[in-house]
């Protein structure tokens, strides 16, 4: 009998997550929060570079830009939560109707 065993499954056997396994996981789960945040570390750079030179209308035009990625951030943090949750509901309503088909099972020898 072969089973694949993975760690993740296993929480006897599992091991803390790596910064770069985190990473990866968070953005495969949610990809729009990377793009979004380096939006917003862009928008902070150009804020305090114009603030230096005493640029007003740079400064104004990096803090809307700032305030529109992260709100662009939570838009999409928001969709993607909302698209989960309605896979999951729908998930749990086809299995309560019994719509579900039944997993194979793995031969056994």
């Amino acid at each position: 009998m072969t089973t694949e065993f993975n760690e993740r499954d296993d929480p006897l056997y599992s091991r803390p997550e790596t910064f770069k396994e985190k990473f990866i996981r968070r953005n495969t789960e949610n990809p729009f929060v990377i793009p979004t945040m380096g939006l917003c570390v862009y928008a902070m750079y150009q804020m305090i570079r114009a603030g230096l030179r005493g640029d007003p209308r740079v400064f104004q035009s990096s803090q809307r830009l700032r305030v529109g990625a992260q709100g662009l951030a939570v838009l999409l943090a928001t969709g993607s939560f909302a698209i989960e949750y309605n896979a999951k509901m729908k998930l749990r309503a086809e299995e309560a109707a019994g719509l579900q088909q039944p997993k194979p099972s793995s031969p056994s020898s």
